[in-house]
């Protein structure tokens, strides 16, 4: 599997390089194109091990939907009925308290602080869950 990993960096330069070159109101020639697909793939490369390394040793703060997961599915044990209100009571005070945007969050005790990305994982969870229940009737529309 590693010694794909020349080919999917070749590729992502290539990526970072046709979307600036679509950018230019000229047409970009061979030598351009070349070099700028050559130059993302080593900034790729500079950059990948303190991606790599930055995964591996920082790890990732628990984060309010993740306090929420937990306790849904504890309840899902017990009683799915209890874990689906409680997911839906959770949207309901994050839509009440008006849609959050990327700089605002909600806070929603005991779980913490709800941003954006936890709106739409809240109400995918509860999606997820209603379906599972087969209570379609009940599952809040997604967006796509």
């Amino acid at each position: 599997m590693l010694w794909r990993l020349p080919g999917w960096l070749w590729m992502g330069g290539d990526d970072l390089a046709e979307g600036a070159m679509l950018r230019r109101k000229r047409p970009t020639g061979r030598v351009v194109a070349f070099t700028l697909r050559l130059a993302y793939t080593l900034l790729i490369v500079m950059v990948l091990p303190f991606v790599v390394l930055k995964t591996a040793l920082g790890g990732r703060r628990p984060t309010a939907a993740d306090a929420l997961y937990q306790k849904v599915i504890a309840l899902w044990a017990s009683s799915p009925e209890e874990a689906v209100a409680l997911l839906r009571r959770t949207l309901d005070t994050l839509t009440a308290a008006g849609h959050p945007t990327a700089m605002q969050t909600v806070e929603i005790s005991p779980f913490g602080r709800f941003d954006i990305a936890d709106v739409a994982y809240v109400q995918e969870t509860l999606v997820k869950c209603e379906l599972a229940l087969s209570h379609h009737e009940e599952a809040p529309p997604t967006r796509h």
